[in-house]
């Protein structure tokens, strides 16, 4: 008899459980290729633990007036002047805060400067808004594009450089691709 009476009693308290226990945010995947509004570079969106990284993989002019590839030359930290823009991380601490939206910081090299709190939002699978401010009065939101890279477009290789193991004339040797 005790068996009938709990039985229902144990139903309802799961169902209340399940409904006031917070539930982690699910999300749609925004991994992929992705295109700045302006089409002057495109950036590779995974997913990266918990949260989401993103990186900068192609670029419509990545070459300065030399010819030599693009570098981070305005990042506020000097030491970090020397990186190559193709390759170069754009987001960190990206979490996701609730269905298909992260919240963490970005990067931007256009202007050497990180934005923290900027919102992504995975509007579809065609789109996605970035939303962050400068201020709290100079906020703004960018859409990027789904997109596919170039045909020509090939990843950066590492190359390893080898100093000589002891003080004296130095070796010529070959790049090596890693």
């Amino acid at each position: 008899m005790e068996d009938r009476v709990l039985a229902p009693a144990f139903v309802l308290l799961a169902a209340v459980l399940a409904i006031a226990s917070p539930s982690k945010a699910s999300a749609a995947d925004p991994s992929g290729i992705w295109a700045k509004d302006d089409g002057s570079a495109k950036v590779e969106i995974k997913k990266c633990g918990r949260g989401i990284c993103g990186k900068v993989v192609w670029l419509r002019n990545p070459k300065d007036s030399r010819g030599n590839p693009l570098h981070d030359v305005r990042n506020e930290n000097t030491s970090l002047r020397d990186r190559p823009i193709i390759g170069l991380p754009l987001f960190s601490k990206m979490r996701l805060t609730a269905p298909n939206t992260w919240v963490g910081n970005v990067y931007n090299p256009v202007e050497g400067r990180i934005y923290t709190d900027v919102k992504l939002t995975l509007v579809s699978s065609r789109q996605i808004v970035l939303r962050g401010c400068r201020t709290w009065l100079m906020c703004g939101e960018k859409t990027w594009t789904r997109s596919t890279l170039p045909a020509d477009a090939t990843p950066p290789q590492l190359i390893e450089v080898k100093a000589p193991a002891e003080p004296g004339p130095t070796e010529k040797t070959e790049p090596k691709s890693v």
